[in-house]
């Protein structure tokens, strides 16, 4: 059963979250619906679940890695339960070869992008896609688009990202010489490389990371001889959104370390942390500016202090939602929408009986006010079922608040 690494958004390097001594245990308070869990028989398969994770909401569909003792792989709910790539799936332009490892997917609704790696065929890597059947975007056989030495790839950020049937990925040759491609279904082009002039004039690329898609724009974080910054197509061509000359709002400095830029309907957010890398938020533009959305100065709602940590978020209709750590063993999923902040489940609620003991947020998770999230129940670090939330409205939530305050008020005067 695989264990699942958190990694921290704010920061480069992998955190494990503070797991110890978790709130008393009560019932969520809100309305979950189950989606998948290990009692399901994993499809093309006799063996039954034993890990779920990533799940990936759009069009109220899900697409989820998932693992038992034998075979795992990305696996779809479109169209029931189904395989989208696992062991047994034959690499595309690899003969004789299957995937030795399907993860790290992006979901537009009807497609599905992921990394693969091969078992056998020489260990070729790659991007692949859903679009027109299982195909490549580009492997390690893949000549590199405008390269000036005629290179194939020589390796992949394993997180494409995938929308409208198109999909955005970063690679590099032998030499270390990255770029940003963009593939629309048919051929890959260049977006942006190590050979292209940045837009603030600081430049040539000389780093690129975490590029991301929204209605054929583009957004990325990139490094020149003199700057590094998010780099961001809002709708009017690409451009310096925020960078290390940017003050952090209601931070202690500027920004310094940036991550995966969110775009939405020319709305951003971003995670980041300043020089020190103790402070650490996330950050979001509505088309008002730049705003801090949480960060490690926010009290934590329905807990005690403020925030400590995040490791991931997802972005949908100016909500986000979020997956965050507190002093004293506090972790949880919470959502901020219109200056409100609340939390959704948290380790030690109880879901039928079952206390949480670990939670997994994917950067997909949120479409519109659905939200969907992978829990584990029993030994820490195991996922072990996929649900998905809504998140009401403000005016049914602050109800639904009402009702929860005295209903456990009423719980405490009977005792």
């Amino acid at each position: 059963m695989p264990r699942i690494a958190m990694a921290c958004i704010g920061a480069s390097a992998l955190v494990g979250a503070a797991l110890a001594a978790p709130r008393a245990a009560h019932a969520t308070d809100f309305a979950l619906t189950p989606v998948v869990d290990t009692t399901d028989i994993i499809p093309g398969s006799s063996e039954t679940f034993d890990g779920v994770f990533g799940a990936s909401l759009r069009n109220d569909h899900i697409v989820f890695g998932g693992s038992g003792d034998v075979n795992g792989g990305i696996y779809s709910t479109l169209g029931g339960l189904s395989l989208i790539a696992d062991r047994n799936t034959p690499v595309p332009g690899v003969p004789g070869s299957t995937f030795l490892n399907a993860s790290n997917h992006s979901f537009d609704g009807t497609h599905v992008a992921f990394y693969g790696n091969t078992l056998g065929g020489n260990g070729v890597s790659g991007i692949y896609s859903t679009i027109g059947g299982l195909s490549i975007v580009a492997d390690t056989n893949t000549p590199i688009p405008n390269s000036p030495f005629g290179h194939t790839f020589k390796q992949f950020e394993n997180l494409p990202m995938l929308d409208n049937g198109q999909v955005v990925l970063r690679g590099q040759d032998q030499f270390g010489n990255y770029g940003v491609y963009l593939h629309n279904g048919l051929s890959l082009t260049r977006y942006a490389d190590w050979q292209t002039a940045a837009p603030d004039g600081s430049g040539n690329y000389s780093v690129m990371f975490f590029p991301n898609i929204e209605d054929g724009r583009v957004g990325f974080v990139a490094g020149t001889s003199t700057n590094w910054a998010e780099f961001v197509d809002l709708g009017s061509g690409l451009a310096v959104q925020a960078d290390i000359n940017t003050p952090m709002p209601g931070g202690p400095a500027n920004f310094a370390g940036l991550g995966r830029p969110h775009m939405e309907d020319g709305d951003l957010a971003f995670a980041a942390t300043d020089q020190s890398g103790a402070h650490i938020g996330i950050y979001a533009n509505f088309g008002g500016g730049l705003t801090r959305v949480v960060d490690v100065n926010t009290p934590i709602p329905g807990g005690v202090g403020t925030f400590t940590n995040f490791f991931e978020f997802s972005l949908s209709d100016e909500t986000i939602a979020f997956w965050a750590t507190g002093t004293g063993g506090q972790e949880g999923l919470f959502f901020a929408r219109d200056g409100m902040m609340h939390r959704v489940i948290g380790l030690g609620d109880t879901i039928n009986g079952q206390t949480v003991t670990t939670l997994y947020l994917y950067n997909e998770g949120l479409d519109g006010d659905s939200l969907a999230f992978a829990a584990g129940f029993g030994e820490v670090g195991f996922l072990t079922a996929i649900y998905v939330v809504t998140i009401p409205e403000p005016a049914a939530f602050s109800f639904l608040l009402l009702a929860a305050l005295a209903a456990r008020v009423g719980h405490r005067g009977s005792g």
